[in-house]
């Protein structure tokens, strides 16, 4: 599974969480991702390698890497649990101004979510392509080295 599939796969999650129509329930479900999201080892890896690096330039070359991208999503995504958890508990009782927000946070989810699946299916489309085209270049070497060995 791709960086890309598991963003996508922990923002179902949360689309099954607002998308489940019982408020009372939002806000431990909400902690259960909250606490495996903060399990996940890809930000353990992070706060290692931000103390390893010792220029900017090298946190400009961590910064490329995917696994950069991925772990402060993770970050990212735990905090904005943690304000989504915040609101929910200031509503306490309220259940149809939650369900409200809730759909508010689903379509905002689903959003980021359509994202993340379009550049899948890019990236998908442009892995035959570059493989045809890494493919290509050396079959002319190739193909003069044999001639040589041939001749």
């Amino acid at each position: 599974m791709t960086l890309l599939e598991k963003e996508r796969a922990w923002l179902d999650e949360l689309l099954d969480v607002f998308d489940f129509p019982t408020p009372s329930l939002f806000v431990l479900k909400l902690q259960n991702i909250m606490k495996r999201i903060k399990d996940d080892e890809m930000i353990f890896h992070q706060n290692e390698e931000l103390n390893r690096i010792g220029s900017p330039y090298d946190a400009e070359i961590l910064c490329l890497d995917p696994r950069f991208w991925y772990s402060d999503f993770l970050i990212r995504l735990h905090d904005q649990i943690g304000e989504n958890i915040d609101q929910f508990e200031e509503l306490t009782g309220n259940n149809e101004e939650i369900r409200e927000i809730a759909r508010v946070y689903a379509i905002a989810y689903r959003l980021r979510r359509d994202e993340i699946v379009g550049m899948i299916d890019r990236e998908r489309q442009f892995k035959p392509k570059l493989f045809i085209a890494f493919s290509l270049i050396p079959a002319p070497i190739v193909g003069q080295i044999i001639a040589n060995l041939i001749t």
